[in-house]
């Protein structure tokens, strides 16, 4: 429908989201280093953004980590782009992964959990004689698709991976990370 984000922000003009509470402690939390972010105009458009996705799908409304992933996407692209970014990874890259009861994520964690037995056996067995719970560090990782753990060139290519391979990129990268910190992990059993 040609003009959608447009009419979506003017026909909602005043009329508070019922997510409009939880939008507004995140919008001044989403890369509040970065100077697009330090001003009302960055604010402002990053507040329509998810606003205006509240109201497109009452389902999700709105979830955390969405203000970090529009925040990023705003800086490489126009307000109706990130937006309409916005609902392709929600709405089909990443379906279920925002919903409140957050299926998608707690699918990705069990299967994650079971690739670190298999490919990195060593620091699955560690972590089981810590007691600690894999999802402890990589459900943040998933939910903001590493973009708050990142620099922002990284992140960009992240984006990318994610919207060319789906989710087995954010897969990918959790195995890689843990996989380059393994020895590491293993140094300090020892020490």
């Amino acid at each position: 429908e040609p003009n959608y984000y447009s009419k979506l922000v003017q026909d909602h003009i005043g009329i508070p989201s019922p997510f409009m509470e939880e939008i507004e402690k995140d919008v001044r939390r989403s890369l509040p280093e970065h100077p697009a972010y330090q001003s009302k105009i960055g604010i402002d458009a990053l507040r329509r953004i998810l606003t205006s996705y509240s109201w497109r799908n009452l389902t999700i409304g709105y979830a955390q980590a969405l203000n970090i992933i529009s925040a990023v996407m705003m800086l490489y692209m126009k307000e109706e782009d990130a937006f309409w970014m916005l609902c392709g990874l929600v709405e089909r890259v990443l379906p279920d992964h925002y919903t409140k009861t957050l299926v998608g994520s707690v699918i990705d964690q069990s299967v994650f959990t079971s690739l670190v037995k298999s490919h990195l056996p060593n620091l699955a067995a560690h972590m089981d004689k810590l007691y600690m719970d894999l999802s402890t560090i990589s459900v943040p990782w998933f939910v903001c698709l590493f973009l708050n753990n990142v620099a922002l060139p990284v992140a960009i290519q992240i984006l990318d991976g994610v919207f060319l391979d789906g989710p087995k990129f954010l897969f990918w990268i959790a195995l890689a990370i843990l996989k380059i910190n393994e020895k590491e992990v293993d140094n300090s059993r020892e020490g």
